[in-house]
Parts: structure tokens; C-alpha cells; sequence
């Protein structure tokens, strides 16, 4: 019912996300707090413990769905959004990369004195029975450790944690910004976005034995097939004598090694030695015997 809901509304133009997590082993403990935080009642409450807008509208126990939860977002969907959210995302091996732009909209600063947090999502569709069906599989947070002005842009980036046994397929990533207005004691969701299609990327780590250095040096995000460059720069004395590593074999022309494709996490290590090692090598030696007669 509740995915059916989804549908309705992304077909109407209006894309609407529904997903859940265990609440006895919740991945991230704090969107489930978020519940009870708006939570205004007393003694216990049943399953499934919905919530909107991080708070905003929250529902608990079996009831009519559709009529429910359609309300609940035709609500939250009239609000005008209080900040402007963009996001790119990439895997990055088996995690996941967010890279955010927020713009605060709200009329106050957004900062650790309202709670303002950016979430970074990925769930996974069709993952298990439930009433969505759409499961957390990993999340990142961030604290607005340093006061976002209105009308003011900010970067952030965030990384999950390593998947395991996920259908990489089904996954898709969600990003939003919420906080506690002022006067208020419980969370409200300043906007929502739906980041691009997920792009698999790899980290090719760099290093060198001998003297000499590798540029850059520092861990490269490469694209799935791609290659990575490198520079070699043996010190004086010394030179490039192989280059090394986990990484599929490349080729080197003059003082540049450019990987072959990357398919995983790899390493390069470029190898130098000694210029006076060469001298120290004995040349083969031919030996032509004459039977002289």
C-alpha cells in the first residue's frame, strides 16, 4: 500500500520517498529518535511508528494508509522548503560518497545551537518485507559545526561505511536537512533531494620505495575502467628502476606511469634505486672457442 503510494505521487510529479529500518537494531539511531522527540503521548506505542518531515507529523500503530499517510505528505508537501539541497553521490568501492550543496533558507542560522544535521541515506528497494519494503542499509550525519547564514551556501561531504550484502542495483541514496526551529522542542525537515545516479569510483593509493617521490601522493578517486597517472621523480642520483603494486599493469614513458584500468582499491608503488647499482652489473660473456689447428 505504502509503496503503491509512492508510485502515485512520483507519477503525479511529486516525488515522495518511503523507507524504514528495524526498530529494535536501527542502523541509525538517530532518525529513530527523531520520533520520539515529536512523540507528545504517554505509555507505550505500536508499530509501525511513522514519521514525516523528520518529525514534523508522526503516526503510530495500524491505520487506514492511504488515508493516513497521503495526508501526512499532502501536508508536508503544501510547506514551502526552507533551504535549497543538491547532491552528487558516487560508490566509492563498497561505500557510498556524498557530495552536498545546502543553501539555508530558513531566516536563522543553521548550526549546532538548533540541531541542524545533513543526512546522507542509502536504502535499498525491495529489500525485505515490510510495510515499505525500502530498507536503511547505511547513513552518514553531519553536525552544521559552524553557523550557516540565511541565504548562505555551504559544501559538505559525507561516506558510509562499507556495504555488505546488499543488491547494488536496488540501492538508492537520499540526502536532506532538518533542526529544531526556535521555540521549538522536536525536529522539523528544512528540504529533501534525491542526488544523481550512483557511479562506481575506486581509490588507487600511491607509494614509493628508494629515493624519490611519486606525484601526486596523495589516495586518487578513479572512475571504474579508468586510469590513474602518476609521476616519477627518482632523487639526484637515482632512478626509476619498476614500478609495483596491486593495480593492473600500466606503462611508463619517460618519468609518467599511467595504470592500466581500474577495476578495484589498488596500490602503485614506484621503485627507485641507485644510479652506481648499474655499475656493479657484469656484462654477459661470450666465449668463442677456436679449434686451431
Amino acid at each position: 500500500m505504502v509503496t503503491s503510494l509512492s508510485t502515485e505521487y512520483s507519477d503525479a510529479g511529486k516525488p515522495v520517498v518511503f523507507f524504514e529500518q528495524d526498530v529494535d537494531n536501527p542502523l541509525d539511531s538517530t532518525r529513530y529518535q527523531r520520533w520520539w522527540f515529536s512523540y507528545a503521548g504517554s505509555g507505550s506505542v505500536s508499530l509501525p511508528m511513522v514519521m514525516v518531515d523528520s518529525g514534523n507529523q508522526i503516526s503510530n500503530g495500524s491505520v487506514d494508509y492511504r488515508t493516513v499517510y497521503s495526508s501526512m505528505v499532502d501536508q508536508a508537501l503544501a510547506r514551502p522548503p526552507k533551504a535549497a539541497v543538491s547532491a552528487v553521490v558516487s560508490r566509492v568501492g563498497d561505500s557510498i560518497h556524498f557530495a552536498v550543496n545546502v543553501t539555508n533558507h530558513s531566516g536563522s542560522p543553521l548550526s549546532s545551537s538548533n540541531s541542524a544535521t545533513l543526512y546522507g541515506i542509502v536504502y535499498e528497494e525491495e529489500a525485505a518485507d515490510g510495510l515499505t519494503g525500502n530498507f536503511i542499509r547505511a547513513g552518514r550525519m553531519v553536525l552544521f559545526s559552524s553557523p550557516l547564514a540565511d541565504s548562505v551556501s555551504a559544501d559538505f561531504s559525507l561516506q558510509t561505511a562499507d556495504l555488505t550484502g546488499v543488491d547494488w542495483d536496488k540501492l538508492r541514496p537520499v540526502v536532506f536537512v532538518d533542526y529544531i526551529p526556535e521555540g521549538g522542542s522536536s525536529y522539523d525537515m528544512l528540504q529533501a533531494a534525491l542526488p544523481t545516479t550512483l557511479s562506481l569510483k575506486w581509490q588507487v593509493t600511491p607509494g614509493e620505495i628508494g629515493n624519490g617521490s611519486i606525484t601526486p601522493s596523495t589516495v586518487q578517486t578513479v572512475a571504474d575502467q579508468e586510469t590513474a597517472v602518476f609521476t616519477l621523480s627518482p632523487s639526484a642520483g637515482n632512478h626509476v628502476k619498476n614500478v609495483t603494486g596491486s593495480c593492473p599493469a600500466g606503462f611508463l614513458s619517460g618519468n609518467q606511469y599511467t595504470t592500466g584500468p581500474i577495476v578495484n582499491h589498488c596500490t602503485v608503488t614506484a621503485v627507485f634505486a641507485d644510479d652506481d647499482s648499474q655499475k656493479n652489473i657484469i656484462p654477459p660473456l661470450d666465449l668463442l672457442l677456436l679449434d686451431k689447428k
